[in-house]
């Protein structure tokens, strides 16, 4: 089993998932998903400070359709990964 901690600059998403008001095209893929997190964490972050969702956004373009990656750990792309209440910066 796995934790998962998600971040997102989208309050309205973020409010989906918790609700379980999520889009249908997804909805029965997330259900599946989320029988295999142990602990899921959602959290909300300011567009200005969310590196590793512009990061993976960046990555997931260029994967194939259909193709999963998993990175267990901090993915060697990522230089700093966003910690609530943590103040950052980016330069």
């Amino acid at each position: 089993m796995l934790s998962i901690w998600i971040t997102s600059d989208s309050m309205a998403t973020i409010q989906e998932f918790l609700n379980g008001d999520i889009n249908l095209s997804f909805k029965d893929g997330w259900i599946q998903l989320r029988r295999c997190f142990t602990s899921l964490q959602i959290y909300h972050v300011r567009r200005e400070i969310n590196f590793s969702t512009d990061e993976f956004g960046k990555h997931a373009c260029a994967l194939i359709a259909g193709s999963v990656k998993i990175y267990i750990g901090k993915a060697d792309s990522i230089s700093n990964i966003e910690k609530p209440f943590r103040t950052c910066y980016r330069l």
